[in-house]
């Protein structure tokens, strides 16, 4: 179990994160009560490419790297965050990440965030449109297998995978 100066830091994390912005404060502290800490020591993979992703990571310290079929593209440090896209759209994930030296992160799963998502419709909405709006971002820069189908809504892809109405 959390202890409250542990939920306070990650409530405090998580306010930076972009698409929990919609969160309400009751909503963000429940979130950081239900993550799930980690660590990671060397160079240690967290996520890889192609795999099923269920959750997401915010990076509380260390770095991370950032690794495209195999090539740099990113490291991440302190209050950035990887995997967000795969949790919200149940898309595979698009790239590998692994530890640099000692990395700790904040692991936001499916179910926690469901929870939320379907108690508050409105804050699901404002989610739902910061998802469309990121996945546009993305298509424009990733190959097409990572790209929503064809005639397929992002935000109809968000609301399917946390089974909102």
């Amino acid at each position: 179990m959390l202890v409250v100066d542990e939920v306070r830091r990650y409530d405090s994390m998580l306010a930076r994160v972009e698409v929990l912005e919609p969160l309400s404060l009751s909503e963000r502290h429940l979130l950081a009560t239900l993550a799930e800490p980690g660590r990671h020591a060397g160079s240690r993979i967290v996520c890889e490419q192609n795999a099923p992703g269920t959750s997401m990571f915010v990076v509380v310290t260390g770095d991370a790297r950032v690794e495209v079929d195999g090539q740099a593209v990113a490291t991440l440090g302190p209050g950035q965050v990887f995997g967000e896209m795969s949790l919200l759209t149940g898309r595979r994930r698009s790239a590998t990440v692994t530890s640099s030296g000692l990395l700790e992160v904040l692991e936001i799963k499916r179910p926690a965030f469901k929870a939320i998502l379907q108690a508050n419709p409105e804050t699901a909405d404002r989610i739902g449109e910061l998802v469309a709006l990121r996945q546009a971002a993305r298509d424009a820069l990733v190959e097409a297998r990572d790209a929503i189908a064809p005639g397929e809504s992002a935000v109809e892809r968000f609301r399917e995978v946390f089974e909102l109405p």
